[in-house]
């Protein structure tokens, strides 16, 4: 197997077929994260860098924070030989999430059509890979679980934005396709001036903007899955921290049952329903136009009541790592 650590995928879903490129701060996260990744794939696999530099700068990274390297690292220009040597068996290219800049990127590569996703699911994947689908995913669970969470509004007029905020001034503005925290900021962190231009800057560039109520949280954590011909299986729970601006910290590294714990600590209320509700969810949204890894972001507020669906992540999440950090998995096609 061939894996691909790409933690810029939803920002390169957001062009769609264009050409995204990635800034440095992304390059630097997918630096930092590559020697993590590394660690829990299979000694028989390769793990995909896009330039001997960034090849040289991950295995100092691996020697210096003392990683188990598993994988061996291949640069993009290395690739079509590789795929020469390997058996067919091997020729499974795995990415951290799927975009129209990775499949020109490899294709330029030399590498075959056939081990790419097709044009219509890489289109099927970025339409269910906006922040719109949380709207759908809540209105079912809110059926499914009897309960009232509040839906997250898609704006596309900056006039309507800021009515909806004169009502409700403590929200978060959401960009509909981005990652780890990065393209949401909470209101109150803003100016007025500021707000405007967030949401005039994001509905320019991604076409709308995703407004949903703030909440006091006292956990975060999520749900894994990897979904295969219509059917979504559950992988487990992750608990994960993030920083005050909502970025990505880390995740937790312990058992299912010390994850579960730690969620009913913070809050009475979580019970297997909500899983249950969420495969019935994604079977009936995701899975009839996408296979491959999910995970599901939740949170449980300061009045212990949960929200089970902040985002719906089509694609690997550090969930998924953490799970296979602590059962000892091999990643990819392995879970």
């Amino acid at each position: 197997m061939i894996f691909i650590f790409n933690p810029e995928t939803d920002y390169a879903l957001s062009v769609g077929e264009g050409q995204y490129t990635a800034p440095k701060s992304v390059i630097a996260l997918r630096l930092r994260l590559s020697p993590v990744i590394s660690s829990v794939l299979s000694s028989s696999d390769y793990m995909l860098l896009f330039s001997e530099e960034e090849r040289e700068r991950v295995r100092r990274e691996v020697i210096d924070r003392r990683y188990a390297r598993h994988s061996e690292f291949v640069t993009i220009e290395e690739l079509t030989q590789l795929l020469e040597i390997i058996s067919d068996e091997e020729k499974i290219i795995f990415a951290w999430g799927w975009n129209h800049t990775l499949c020109k990127l490899l294709k330029k590569a030399g590498v075959e059509s056939s081990l790419l996703p097709s044009i219509t699911a890489l289109d099927s994947l970025r339409r269910l890979s906006h922040r719109r689908t949380t709207i759908v995913f809540n209105q079912e669970l809110n059926k499914l679980l009897s309960l009232n969470i509040p839906i997250p509004k898609e704006l596309t007029d900056l006039g309507e934005a800021m009515s909806l905020l004169e009502k409700n001034p403590d929200c978060f503005l959401k960009s509909p396709w981005s990652c780890s925290g990065r393209g949401v900021v909470r209101t109150t962190d803003l100016s007025s001036s500021d707000i405007k231009n967030r949401i005039r800057s994001t509905i320019n560039r991604q076409g709308s903007i995703m407004i949903e109520n703030a909440a006091s949280k006292e956990i975060d954590f999520a749900s894994e899955w990897y979904i295969n011909e219509g059917v979504a299986h559950f992988l487990g729970l992750s608990v994960f921290q993030v920083s005050p601006t909502g970025e990505y910290k880390g995740n937790i590294i312990a058992s299912q049952e010390e994850l579960a714990g730690l969620i009913y600590e913070a809050t009475p209320l979580w019970s297997s329903d909500y899983i249950d509700a969420q495969k019935v969810t994604l079977e009936k949204i995701i899975a009839p136009n996408y296979s491959g890894p999910v995970g599901i972001d939740m949170l449980v507020e300061i009045d212990k009541s949960i929200r089970p669906c902040i985002e719906v992540n089509l694609r690997h999440t550090m969930g998924h790592v953490a799970l296979a950090r602590h059962r000892d998995w091999a990643f990819g096609n392995k879970i």
